[in-house]
């Protein structure tokens, strides 16, 4: 069966979820990248139950790069976390341009996941970063194939914890997938 992004969106969002409300017994939201993906990799394999970490992928001729997860060898999945402690910028489509060229040159569906754990983001700050997706990162000279990829923003907004969700084709056209405002 294939997985769907959506499937993948709804893990995430209970992973997401469960990050922000354990706030007595672990400090998830105090967390980087590094200390989360043990955790997200071992909640992805119980939802998925198969599951690649770390598959390489070719972005330009010179240089390649390591795909954070690839699900049921269908779904590759890159993810960025912004923390309390760091600047928003984190998750700034020029901070995560390595990860975005990965996606644009996987063959198959692809998905950055981006996790704001700081309190209070407005639906503002989150459209804007989302909108600064469809100016996509050069893979340099050549005609290099590039392929359509999903960017989903989880963030705690003053009433909820929500996301929110873009297409991004590969001439850089947005097309919003959840927008609930």
């Amino acid at each position: 069966m294939a997985t769907t992004i959506q499937n993948i969106i709804s893990a995430f969002n209970i992973l997401y979820s469960d990050c922000l409300n354990d706030h007595e017994t672990n400090k998830f939201y105090t967390e980087n990248k590094t200390e989360l993906l043990p955790l997200v990799r071992y909640h992805l394999l119980g939802y998925f139950g198969c599951l690649e970490s770390k598959a390489q992928i070719k972005i330009t001729r010179d240089k390649k790069g390591w795909l954070d997860f690839i699900i049921n060898d269908d779904v590759a999945v890159e993810f960025v976390v912004k923390n309390t402690n760091y600047n928003r910028s984190i998750l700034n489509k020029n901070t995560n341009s390595d990860d975005v060229k990965k996606l644009m040159r996987y063959e198959g569906k692809s998905l950055l996941i981006l996790f704001d754990l700081s309190p209070n983001t407005a639906n503002e700050t989150v459209i804007k970063k989302l909108e600064e997706y469809a100016d996509r990162p050069s893979l340099g000279q050549g005609n290099h194939n590039k392929y359509p990829f999903n960017v989903v923003y989880f963030y705690q907004n003053e009433d909820e914890i929500t996301y929110k969700h873009i297409n991004v084709d590969k001439n850089g056209t947005i097309k919003w997938l959840s927008f609930d405002d």
